[in-house]
């Protein structure tokens, strides 16, 4: 990966693990509601440039199979936030994060499988390392008090699919669809899903605190609007694998983001999975990675 390609992800990576700060201090909103608001102002604040006609043009000539691309990839970001939020209310999250976060074992294979590109060594020991740092963070997690509940797992389990799925249709589109109309009408699919999921449960989506709406509006911009747009920009040019493993680096980053800003302590052994992850995307990213049958220029 050259170095314009680690910058630009290593900023997605710093911009998606901002989330779990950002949602702890808009905790008094359910975790649903969360996710709706995120999709809902990230998908409007990507329509501003639609204002200008050579962008509305853009948008009108996403046809076909770009857009049935685009529709699905917004199904199936709706499916991993609805799928993964919902987990933690049925089990513990040691079980929910082990389940999700599986996702670059099942992106390395669907890759194989469904996209035809090879999976180069350095990707595949980092998948390795980094499932093992995952796991074994997973293990030092304290229980939030739940029985862990098996339909709990498989709504974990779940998301880590939907999710998987996201990065290889992301993936598949990229190759010939401009970055800005793609996002939109993915993330405005997955905002549209999330709030008939929300009014048809009847949450409340008002009368929060305006701190919590202005968490809100920054959860909007800066891990979906900066984070996952940077991503779907890097699976044009990078494999699918290659960036669902450097997803992995949200863990170490998110931890010392809690650590700073929310006080959570970081025992010696949470130190050292969390140091097995950030090793396995060094790995995984480093020099050496995808060759010309995996990038798409």
């Amino acid at each position: 990966m050259n170095r314009r390609e680690m910058g630009l992800m290593s900023i997605a990576v710093l911009a998606i693990s901002t989330a779990a700060v950002l949602i702890r201090g808009a905790s008094e909103a359910p975790a649903l509601v969360i996710a709706a608001y995120r999709l809902f102002l990230g998908s409007l604040l990507l329509l501003t440039p639609a204002i200008h006609p050579s962008q509305r043009k853009k948008l009108a000539q996403l046809r076909g199979r770009p857009l049935a691309l685009a529709v699905l990839s917004g199904i199936l970001l709706a499916g991993h936030f609805a799928t993964w939020i919902a987990s933690l209310s049925h089990t513990n999250v040691a079980s929910s994060l082990a389940l999700v976060t599986a996702h670059p074992l099942f992106v390395a294979l669907g890759s194989r499988c469904f996209l035809g590109e090879r999976v180069d060594r350095r990707t595949v020991i980092g998948i390795v390392i980094g499932l093992g740092g995952i796991i074994w963070l997973a293990t030092l997690d304290q229980s939030i008090g739940k029985e862990g509940s098996l339909f709990g797992d498989g709504l974990a389990f779940a998301g880590c699919l939907f999710v998987s799925f996201y990065f290889l249709c992301g993936r598949l589109a990229r190759t010939h669809t401009p970055l800005w109309p793609y996002v939109t009408v993915s993330y405005t699919t997955a905002a549209v899903i999330m709030v008939i999921v929300v009014l048809g449960m009847r949450l409340p989506v008002f009368g929060y605190a305006a701190e919590t709406y202005l968490l809100l509006l920054l959860l909007a911009l800066i891990p979906q609007g900066v984070g996952h747009t940077l991503i779907n920009r890097a699976l044009r040019h990078l494999s699918a694998p290659k960036v669902s493993v450097a997803i992995l680096g949200e863990v170490p980053v998110a931890t010392a983001l809690a650590w700073l800003f929310l006080g959570e302590s970081v025992p010696p052994t949470r130190a050292m999975a969390v140091g097995v992850i950030i090793v396995a995307v060094i790995v995984a990213l480093g020099k050496g990675g995808d060759g010309p049958d995996t990038v798409v220029t």
